[in-house]
């Protein structure tokens, strides 16, 4: 009865040992399981977290050369130049000045010469690659073949020494930037439809600065002008 009794207990034992390893089995398995899917998840968090902030643009077009020519593509940096309302809690901690429309640019604002992409503003579905180049404020005329901003003549290195021209004989050359918006223009001056044409960009259209170019590699690096990082100033 004893060595029936010990043979029991011992099988027993090896009947709990099997399903303790399969349950360790188990236990492996699922664990397997749930980091591939936290790994996932976290994935796709970081990608949406950067694609919120920065952008692939591809270049169509001639409007920019020659800083920037056509099928080259570019990284945006769309945070650049968010705002916050001066009575929300973001305000106090945002490093960039007052947007005079009730907000706060919580790391700059935008400054002439930066090269942004924008909405465009008939509505037409377009997205659009200019350089800024007056802010709100600012006095621009048109003559002789120069931008004359605010009284002095613009030094635009950029533009490859090209004239630069209003549209069309008696079109208007002098403009007063409003509140709340910008003067964009190309600097391919010759192939632009810019601000020139059809008038100022509502800064609630701006996707953001553009950062650097990427591709092709042999063109990679800081687009002449503007700024890597826009809040680096």
């Amino acid at each position: 009865m004893e060595e029936q009794a010990s043979v029991s207990k011992s099988e027993q034992n090896a009947g709990s040992l099997t399903e303790s390893s399969e349950r360790k089995k188990r236990g492996k398995a699922g664990g397997w399981v749930r980091e591939v899917i936290e790994t996932v998840v976290l994935t796709a968090v970081i990608f949406l977290a950067v694609h919120a902030v920065v952008q692939s643009y591809l270049v169509d077009g001639r409007s920019m050369q020659p800083s920037l020519q056509a099928n080259e593509r570019l990284f945006v940096n769309k945070a650049a130049y968010w705002r916050t309302g001066n009575d929300s809690l973001f305000a106090s901690v945002a490093f960039g000045p007052d947007a005079g429309t009730g907000e706060r640019y919580l790391f700059t604002a935008p400054e002439r010469g930066d090269v942004i992409v924008f909405h465009h503003p008939d509505d037409t579905g377009d997205d659009l690659i200019k350089r800024i180049i007056g802010l709100p404020g600012d006095e621009i005329h048109i003559t002789g073949g120069k931008v004359v901003l605010n009284g002095k003549v613009l030094n635009e290195p950029y533009t490859g020494s090209a004239r630069t021209e209003a549209y069309g004989g008696g079109r208007q050359t002098r403009w007063t930037v409003p509140p709340g918006e910008l003067f964009v223009l190309g600097d391919n001056r010759t192939r632009s439809s810019d601000s020139r044409d059809w008038g100022m960009v509502p800064i609630d259209k701006v996707v953001g600065g553009a950062m650097f170019l990427y591709w092709p590699l042999s063109e990679a690096g800081g687009i002449p002008g503007s700024m890597v990082l826009p809040w680096l100033r």
